[in-house]
């Protein structure tokens, strides 16, 4: 079986998460709401232990750590959180900070691409 990946998406009013597994996606487990509903996914909920986390966050860093000390509390995986980037995925970001783009922007444009 293959091991799953915890996709978590982090806006300013709402997370969205997933998991995926070899490629696909675990429709059930598809969820989104504030962070209680996605603890209570996580504790008696559809969200079964992942592999691994990636989160992508525009909410601010508190908001983020939240999310990374919890999934660090209830599974003991460290959420690795992706950032915008110079280039990646055949994309070039053309900002001068590329940081500055919003990474939600940025997985967007990486996922048309791809």
């Amino acid at each position: 079986m293959t091991e799953s990946t915890l996709l978590i998406d982090q806006g300013n009013t709402r997370l969205k998460w997933v998991l995926a597994s070899g490629g696909q996606l675990t429709e059930e487990s598809a969820g989104q709401g504030g962070f209680g509903d996605f603890m209570q996914a996580c504790t008696t909920g559809p969200v079964e232990r992942p592999g691994s986390i990636l989160l992508s966050s525009v909410a601010g860093d508190a908001a983020a750590q939240e999310l990374v000390d919890f999934c660090q509390a209830h599974w003991g995986l460290e959420a690795q959180r992706i950032n915008s980037a110079a280039q990646a995925g055949g994309v070039i970001n053309g900002y001068n900070e590329p940081e500055s783009l919003g990474v939600d922007r940025w997985l967007a444009l990486i996922g048309a691409v791809g």
